[in-house]
């Protein structure tokens, strides 16, 4: 069921191809299979997570240099994101990624 949440979810935000992503709540079943999709499908992928070992489970599972921080206000400085995949949820974390995000159409 996680990895079909998120692939609608990524597919609903359309073609992934050079696309910064963001993920938060990477570590849990959604966030994991949504970093995996999306770098397959040809995203830059960072995601967020307080769980150190993150990063090298990413790339165990075949997302490489993925990017991974602690909280909102540490991905927020690294720039703006393409597509937010929350699977965490919460208003704060959510309207700070979207205030970071280049898209314009819609959430995902």
């Amino acid at each position: 069921m996680a990895g079909v949440t998120a692939a609608m979810c990524l597919d609903n935000a359309g073609p992934l191809t050079e696309r910064r992503v963001l993920v938060a709540g990477a570590a849990g079943g959604v966030g994991r299979f949504a970093c995996h999709l999306a770098a397959l499908s040809g995203a830059e992928v960072c995601a967020i997570s307080r769980r150190p070992a993150l990063a090298g489970v990413l790339e165990r599972d075949g997302v490489v240099r993925a990017a991974v921080f602690r909280g909102m206000a540490e991905a927020a400085r690294v720039g703006s994101y393409d597509v937010i995949l929350d699977s965490v949820g919460g208003g704060t974390q959510v309207g700070r990624a979207v205030r970071r995000s280049r898209m314009r159409t819609g959430m995902a």
